[in-house]
């Protein structure tokens, strides 16, 4: 299920999954995310609040609580989207890498020289 506004076109993410929750935890435990202490506080609380479904005998045992987790569902859509796109340029380096080599010369993007800081045509002058 998507949703569309003025023409822009998004996909609903599902940042519960255990996956998602397992990305950021690997990357918590890899220091590769790393939270400055006092620069997310809302972060924090709802870490230290975070709680999964005591009842084991209810499939959401593995699905954490629906309170007081919108910080961390951010951080779970952002680490999501972040591995979604990684995920998609190592697709299209393996796509490319399978091509010819002058297949693949082709496929690389032209370089645009005129969409530079440096193009003065780009920029107006406010005196």
């Amino acid at each position: 299920m998507g949703f569309s506004l003025s023409g822009q076109y998004a996909e609903r993410l599902s940042a519960a999954t255990p996956t998602a929750i397992a990305a950021v935890t690997a990357r918590l435990e890899s220091d590769r995310l790393r939270v400055v202490a006092g620069a997310c506080p809302n972060l924090l609380h709802e870490a230290a609040v975070y709680r999964y479904s005591e009842d084991r005998t209810e499939r959401r045992s593995e699905t954490p609580l629906d309170e007081h987790n919108h910080a961390l569902a951010a951080l779970r859509y952002l680490v999501s989207a972040i591995d979604a796109r990684q995920m998609a340029r190592l697709k299209a380096k393996g796509d490319r890498a399978e091509q010819p080599p002058d297949e693949a010369a082709k496929a690389k993007k032209p370089e645009r020289k005129w969409l530079s800081v440096h193009n003065e045509s780009l920029w107006t002058r406010i005196l």
